[in-house]
């Protein structure tokens, strides 16, 4: 929780997944990283890195569905049953 790492500078790199919705309300999967450098005199701050997952949540999802359904038909396959 961003508040979490503002209260306490020192913890590390902290890591959050969250979604987004873009311009044309698509929602985006990002990862966020945020570390304090604020004591590294070369970065003198805050580094915050984000990293869009959205390609590879929807595969995972593709895949999912495709496990559990018949190409042919869309219907529940015997796992589904």
């Amino acid at each position: 929780c961003l508040a979490d790492v503002l209260e306490d500078p020192d913890t590390g790199e902290h890591e959050a997944e969250i979604r987004v919705w873009d311009r044309g309300a698509q929602h985006l999967h990002l990862r966020l990283s945020i570390r304090n450098l604020s004591h590294d005199d070369a970065v003198g701050g805050w580094v915050w890195h984000a990293k869009d997952l959205t390609g590879q949540r929807r595969l995972e999802s593709e895949l999912a569905y495709v496990s559990d359904h018949d190409p042919l038909t869309g219907l529940s396959n015997r796992a589904g049953l």
